[in-house]
């Protein structure tokens, strides 16, 4: 049970899942110490631990959490350690209505991702600014809940800052490009002179994901070059992996985009990274919610109705199973989603380096499929067979890997240029770290089997099996939205 302090005040529970991430966790709660006094504000953590250590470090995090705020905080073990998505999601649910079921006034749940924070990356004149949100937003979100609107709005779709949440050829081909270009462009200035590239006002601030979707259109990101921003020193920018570059010296700039830089194989993204440029608003209905990692519900009967589809890739499971279920479920009657401008920050610091392994690929590739058949159904648009997504997808992925090979090639060939200003420069130290990455990188996408994935990617077999998880994941909706339209979840 919540206890509710102020009245009026609407209760908020963070929602939360954590897996083998108790240092992200800990960036979370760092960002939400400016509201820990709020006694409507209350945790609620899944641990889906494999580690021991990790497990025993996140239930320290939450006691030490616990005696330190005015709201509660509420946790449990999973009840498969390791378990995907699609099964620790409706865990997490069912434990949040053990803990709200018959409260007087039912709170907003804000389901979150555990690499997230209460921060978000802004500009400051030119330079990238991360700035804490925790206040503003649960201030916003009590206020939308309150306001006219609310009766028109079941669950929001949020955005995210930094990280965009793309697939590892995409953060490969762009990235690595980004670094080539900018390298390049620093090696032939002056280490004193002021960083100040004629492209300085670009930077992309689109959806990579969905970008990246087909090859035919929009190939802006893979083409386009953009460059090294500076960024500011705040006390919640330590995941963003780069000291304070608050001098403007190409020699300062280098040495922050080197660093960086070394954190590619991880996911992150150095260039181009998200940036909020609006304010937070609710935008209109969509029946096609991307959602991620940023979701709140203002309707608990939302969140009970919520599945997560899934099918088996092998010996594991596909991925984007909250992304199926939100368009499954923003398609029945009486329930709306809404987009929004209200962001939180994605860091992916210290997560598991990009993969060789063809398996990994595959999980994604075809929950993608899955996905994109869903959505695309859903709006009517014409469907296509499961094997020309897959082949299109294909396409798009392996000229991905192709690029971030020549982009690869190039960013060592100019790091490793003897007449280059930092081989006479204190910067040699970080040269090395980024060298060391960069082969590491290289290593991996040797390794991976890029002929065998294209197999994979392509197999008949694999088409039919989406295909008819596709037409009984469907017709089990069906059957729910027939139910609910009698009565059920509105």
């Amino acid at each position: 049970m919540l206890h509710t302090i102020t009245p009026g005040c609407w209760p908020v529970v963070i929602a939360v899942t954590v897996t083998d991430r108790s240092r992200s966790f800990k960036r979370l709660l760092d960002s939400l110490a400016a509201v820990k006094q709020d006694p409507n504000l209350h945790l609620m953590v899944l641990d889906n631990c494999t580690n021991v250590s990790e497990s025993q470090t996140l239930w320290s995090q939450c006691l030490r959490w616990e005696r330190t705020i005015a709201g509660t905080v509420h946790a449990w073990p999973s009840p498969t350690p390791g378990a995907p998505i699609h099964i620790t999601r409706a865990a997490l649910t069912e434990y949040v209505f053990k803990n709200v079921s018959g409260e007087t006034l039912p709170p907003i749940v804000w389901v979150i991702d555990d690499d997230l924070t209460f921060d978000k990356l802004t500009y400051q004149g030119d330079v990238l600014h991360l700035e804490n949100v925790a206040c503003d937003h649960l201030q916003t979100i009590r206020t939308w809940r309150q306001g006219k609107e609310a009766p028109y709005t079941d669950v929001i779709i949020g955005d995210v800052t930094g990280d965009p949440p793309i697939r590892p050829e995409a953060v490969l081909a762009t990235q690595l490009a980004d670094l080539s270009f900018n390298l390049k462009k620093m090696m032939s200035a002056s280490p004193d002179a002021f960083w100040h590239p004629e492209d300085q006002s670009a930077l992309w601030n689109g959806d990579y994901f969905y970008d990246h979707a087909e090859p035919s259109q929009n190939p802006a990101p893979l083409v386009q070059r953009y460059a090294w921003r500076a960024r500011t020193s705040c006390p919640n920018a330590v995941g963003e992996n780069s000291p304070a570059t608050n001098d403007g010296t190409v020699q300062s700039q280098f040495g922050a985009m080197v660093h960086a830089a070394t954190h590619i194989n991880q996911g992150r993204t150095p260039f181009r990274p998200k940036v909020a440029t609006d304010p937070p608003k609710l935008q209109g209905r969509t029946t096609t919610p991307r959602r991620g990692g940023n979701t709140i519900f203002f309707n608990l009967d939302a969140l009970a109705a919520h599945t997560y589809p899934a099918m088996r890739a092998g010996a594991r499971w596909s991925r984007r199973a909250d992304m199926i279920g939100a368009t499954l479920l923003a398609n029945r009657t009486g329930l709306t989603f809404r987009k929004s401008t209200l962001t939180l920050h994605h860091n992916r610091t210290g997560q598991r380096n990009i993969s060789a392994s063809t398996t990994d690929w595959l999980d994604e590739f075809q929950g993608v499929l899955l996905a994109r058949l869903t959505m695309d159904t859903i709006t009517t648009k014409p469907t296509l067979s499961v094997g020309h997504y897959a082949e299109r997808r294909a396409q798009r992925i392996l000229e991905a890997l192709c690029a971030a090979h020549q982009h690869l090639q190039s960013s060592l060939q100019v790091l490793e240029n003897p007449k280059a200003w930092w081989a006479f420069t204190q910067d040699r130290r970080d040269v090395m770290e980024l060298l060391k990455s960069l082969k590491n990188l290289q290593i991996m996408l040797n390794e991976l089997d890029q002929s065998l994935l294209r197999k994979r990617m392509l197999d008949p077999s694999m088409h039919n099996n989406i295909a008819q998880h596709f037409r009984s994941m469907r017709t089990r909706d069906t059957w729910m939205h027939e139910h609910t339209s009698r009565g059920g979840a509105q």
